[in-house]
């Protein structure tokens, strides 16, 4: 395997989007409305720590701690607050964030 073939493969699929969700959030560019109901699986219109988790894992490849969960659990997320309550998960991980 010749040193561009290796560089493709490091790159592939998973490795590639978290490479790409590295750079800077733009907020301006989010639907929050669609990632909420992306999110809300039973569509109950509260997010569940555990649906949560599996959000943030598939559309931001960012893997919560079992404290992060413990502390989103501590006040239900809605569509009413998870514009801010995703904006505070993303810095707590330390994600770039543009304005």
């Amino acid at each position: 395997m010749n040193k561009h073939q290796k560089s493709v493969k490091r790159f592939g699929g998973k490795a590639f989007r978290r490479h790409n969700l590295a750079k800077k959030i733009n907020l301006e560019s989010l639907d929050f409305n669609q990632i909420f109901d992306s999110f809300d699986l039973d569509c109950d219109g509260i997010i569940s720590p555990e649906e949560l988790r599996k959000g943030m894992r598939k559309t931001f490849c960012m893997h919560m701690t079992p404290l992060q969960l413990h502390r989103s659990s501590l006040e239900k997320v809605t569509r009413k607050n998870f514009k801010d309550r995703l904006v505070s998960f993303l810095q707590m991980s330390g994600k770039s964030l543009d304005d």
